[in-house]
Parts: C-alpha cells; sequence; structure tokens
C-alpha cells in the first residue's frame, strides 16, 4: 500500500507476479485513464463544503472505506505499507489519521504485514536511501518490467508537464509488494539473503535505536483473532462471489451495500 491524503494506491502480487492494482487520486484525468483499476477521491469540493473539518472527516471515511472493499476484499496473505517518516512535520497529522485507518483495517481482518520505514523501501528498490520518486519509477521498469505511466492523466493544452502522481503511487506500491514478498520467500527458505544485492541485505540486516532486532528477527504484525472475510458479504464464502467482486470494483453505492445484507436475510 501507499497511502496518502488525495491520492493512493494498492498492488497485489500472487507468487511475485503481478496480479491486480488500484489507485484513488484527486485529479479527474488519472481516474478516467481506467475504469476498471482507477478511482477518484469523493470528496467534496470548498463549494459545496466550506468546512475544511467536515472535508477532512469525509476524506478520512472514504479512503478507509476504499482500502477496506478495493483491497481487503481480496484477502490478503501478507501486507506492507510505509511507515512515518519522523520528523516530517507537514500534514503529519492528517497522514498519521489515514495510516492508522489503514493499520487498524489490516489488524481487524488478520492480515500479517510489515511497516518499512522511507529509507527501507528506497534502499530496497533502488539501492539508494535517498531515491525520489522518478528513480524509483523508473527502478520498477528496470528490474521488473512493470510501467504504470498509462494510468496517469493526460498532458493538458498547457506547456506544463502532466503529474506522474499516479505511476509514482503505484511504483511506490509495487516495489513495497515486492519487498514483503522477499521476506515471505527469505522466511520460508525459498531464497537465501547472500543472493541479494548488499542494499537489499542492508534492508534486512538494518536495525536502529528504535528497533534494535532486525526485521527478520521480528514477527509479522498480526491479530490471529482477526476476521479476514468481508464483513458485508459474510455468506460469500467464495472470494470471487459476484458480490464481492463488484463491492471490489467500486460498482456497488453506498445504499447498495446497507440493502443487500439486509435483503439476503429476509429472504434466507
Amino acid at each position: 500500500m501507499d497511502i496518502s491524503l488525495n491520492h493512493g494506491a494498492i498492488v497485489q502480487l500472487r507468487d511475485g507476479d503481478l496480479d491486480g492494482f488500484f489507485y484513488y487520486t484527486d485529479k479527474a484525468g488519472a481516474a478516467d485513464r481506467s475504469k476498471e483499476h482507477g478511482f477518484r477521491v469523493e470528496v467534496p469540493t470548498p463549494t459545496k463544503q466550506p468546512d475544511k473539518q467536515i472535508r477532512a472527516a469525509i476524506r478520512l471515511d472514504w479512503v478507509s472505506r476504499w482500502i477496506d472493499r478495493v483491497g481487503l476484499s481480496q484477502q490478503p496473505d501478507f501486507a506492507g505499507l510505509e511507515d512515518y517518516a519522523i520528523g516530517a512535520d507537514q500534514g503529519a497529522h492528517y497522514l498519521g489519521e489515514i495510516g492508522g485507518q489503514a493499520r487498524r483495517l489490516l489488524w481487524l481482518r488478520g492480515v500479517r504485514y510489515r511497516l518499512h520505514d522511507p529509507i527501507a523501501g528506497k534502499l530496497f528498490v533502488a539501492h539508494d536511501g535517498t531515491a525520489q520518486k522518478d528513480l524509483i519509477e523508473r527502478c520498477v521498469l528496470d528490474r521488473w518490467g512493470v510501467d504504470f505511466s498509462a494510468y496517469n492523466a493526460k498532458k493538458g493544452k498547457s506547456k506544463k508537464e502532466p503529474s506522474r502522481q499516479t505511476s509514482e503511487d503505484l511504483a511506490d506500491a509495487y516495489g513495497m509488494a515486492q519487498l514483503v514478498w522477499t521476506e515471505y520467500q527469505l522466511r520460508k527458505g525459498l531464497i537465501k539473503l547472500k543472493s541479494l544485492h548488499e542494499k537489499e541485505i542492508q534492508v534486512f540486516n538494518r536495525a536502529t535505536k528504535a528497533f534494535p532486532i532486525n526485521v527478520l528477527g521480528r514477527e509479522w504484525i498480526h491479530n490471529p483473532a482477526g476476521n479476514p472475510s468481508s464483513q458485508r458479504f459474510e455468506s460469500c464464502t467464495n472470494g470471487r462471489c459476484s458480490l464481492r467482486v463488484l463491492e471490489s470494483r467500486g460498482l456497488l453505492s453506498e445504499q447498495a451495500l446497507r440493502a443487500i445484507p439486509r435483503a439476503v436475510e429476509r429472504t434466507a
């Protein structure tokens, strides 16, 4: 996951290969590039809802529901997301609210997950702890052959270059997914630590004052009592059931999401 205030992405791997991806954005042009993968952040504009605190609450609720219905409806075995950048204060409290929602949902759903600080993610993908987003995007393309640039907003009439926000979010999420997949392989003995690049080895051997034990010496963050199944459609035991698929693609309105479970209960 790569989650932030007005844009973010979730990338899904299956046995290390790209199996699906989704993104949300406040840029209509990028959202319109894909009806299957892209979602427009549904937050009222200032003219429709001038109260910033109300808008912040609506945005927090929207992102939380998006993570749950789009990402976690696939019932992932493992997940990874970037931990907070200590010392970054611009909008940190808002990012903390959204990051906390992601952590809470992973915990409730019983998904094993890992938090990696920004340096670790950059070291793993670009072998450079100071890498900028454009370098991360290029490294994802060069190392794994995955290019997300088609999902950026098209260049407009102005001479200004189009935003690469969406492809950068997807590249960050993809790199995090590969990092989690590599840890899984190491723990299962499918690969050896010495087979990795020296900078990647550093990621798994790193110890800090806050975390004196390296990643491989710590267990996955996991709630054994968590419920991985959909809370709305518990009767859908098959992860490919029509209701879950429609929900995961954002094709069910909130009114339908509330009404369908009640209708199912009445007819059961």
